[in-house]
């Protein structure tokens, strides 16, 4: 391999699967003058190693024609500031769901285990399933 090699990093978003990233890395490695390109699901980041000469224009289509989107503020590589982070509609929206889910899985700890707490023992299968089922249900979808 050539020595000259170039390390780009663009941020992803859209990927959900594995099958998202293979779709991304054999996108990238269509490019000319890619040498190598490895993609991580978690933090959404693209590593890109290629040639002189390469465009990032061309990259950033790549993923976007394989249905993926390229922030504009991270196309450079910048990291955004820990506030912005918060401040994302996914933090938020992941945040509520997960007080939501905190909410509702206290009474169903309680049920699931209420032949152990003495005030909850009176309570007859028959009611606690069902109950139970109706409170998980939300936190499943």
């Amino acid at each position: 391999m050539n020595n000259h090699t170039q390390n780009i990093d663009l941020s992803v978003e859209g990927m959900h699967c594995a099958g998202c990233v293979a779709r991304v890395e054999q996108a990238l490695k269509k490019v000319p003058l890619v040498v190598d390109a490895s993609v991580l699901l978690d933090p959404g980041k693209a590593s890109i190693k290629v040639l002189p000469g390469v465009d990032r224009e061309r990259l950033i289509q790549a993923v976007t024609s394989a249905g993926y989107t390229v922030p504009e503020d991270r196309v450079e590589g910048a990291e955004a500031a820990p506030e912005a982070i918060d401040e994302t509609k996914e933090y938020r929206q992941y945040r509520s769901r997960f007080l939501f889910a905190l909410i509702l899985t206290v009474p169903i700890m309680l049920l699931s285990m209420k032949h152990m707490i003495p005030g909850l023992s009176a309570i007859p299968n028959a009611w606690a399933y069902p109950i139970l089922l109706i409170l998980t249900m939300p936190i499943i979808v």
